[in-house]
């Protein structure tokens, strides 16, 4: 196994017990397994609320259940407030119920998968909000690459290692439009109706408009589809549906 591995458990096992906060992405779930295999005690808190599609919350579980780390999800009805810091002051919620629940189960230290590739893009205020809440980021204090991540969960084993990243379904809209739960439950269903094409994909909505974000090579598969997922679309209320030319990214909804 990368030598990688060995220091990020090591660094995890200096101090007390440490919670880790599990999205059920690659980057949560190798700190979760490596703070498994320290010598310490160890617990992954899932905050689950309307912005996470429910297959999310499935991975989470599932994941944490693969690495054998108990596992305490929490239930959320709150959303985001509108405005260009709805990021940041959602991840400031989010952090603080990690860390409330972390208390709750005698857990003084929180851990988190952010990488100083987070912390660097302008496009994660939500990664600096939790630093500014005291949650440790073990994978940005080693300065691990993409690649070096993804290749230690492999070797570890973890299923997730060549998922995609994810976001939050909140991050499908523009910044100053309210967040609700209808739109929430409109955009998951949009995209599990386009993850068998690709899991790399993206629903960005603009009123009735449904901007469709793939990989540029799956072009051809959405076209042989298309009347199939128009007609989808349109009975989730969407009138007009649209392929976005430049692919699956990113952060594409923030200003340029």
């Amino acid at each position: 196994m990368s030598d990688h591995y060995p220091h990020l458990v090591s660094l995890l096992s200096r101090g007390d017990a440490v919670a880790i906060a599990l999205s059920g992405g690659v980057d949560s779930a190798l700190v979760a397994a490596a703070a498994a295999d320290a010598d310490i005690e160890a617990m992954a808190v899932t905050v689950f609320s309307p912005v996470f599609a429910e297959w999310q919350r499935r991975q989470a579980s599932d994941v944490a259940a693969e690495i054998g780390i108990r596992h305490v999800v929490v239930e959320t009805d709150r959303l985001p407030p509108v405005g260009e810091n709805r990021c940041a002051r959602c991840k400031r919620e989010m952090a603080r119920l990690w860390k409330q629940t972390a208390a709750a189960h005698g857990f003084t230290r929180v851990a988190d998968g952010v990488t100083v590739a987070d912390l660097a893009n302008p496009a994660r205020p939500g990664a600096r909000m939790a630093t500014e809440m005291d949650i440790w980021h073990p994978l940005a204090e080693l300065e691990l690459a993409e690649a070096d991540i993804r290749e230690m969960a492999h070797e570890r084993g973890l299923s997730v290692w060549n998922m995609p990243s994810e976001a939050c379904l909140a991050s499908r809209l523009p910044s100053d439009e309210p967040v609700t739960n209808e739109k929430m439950e409109r955009i998951a269903a949009a995209e599990h109706m386009l993850r068998e094409i690709s899991p790399r994909v993206r629903v960005r909505v603009h009123d009735d408009l449904a901007r469709i974000e793939l990989p540029p090579e799956l072009a051809e598969a959405v076209l042989q589809r298309r009347d199939a997922i128009v007609a989808g679309m349109h009975d989730l209320g969407f009138r007009y549906v649209t392929l976005d030319l430049q692919g699956f990214r990113h952060g594409s909804m923030h200003p340029r």
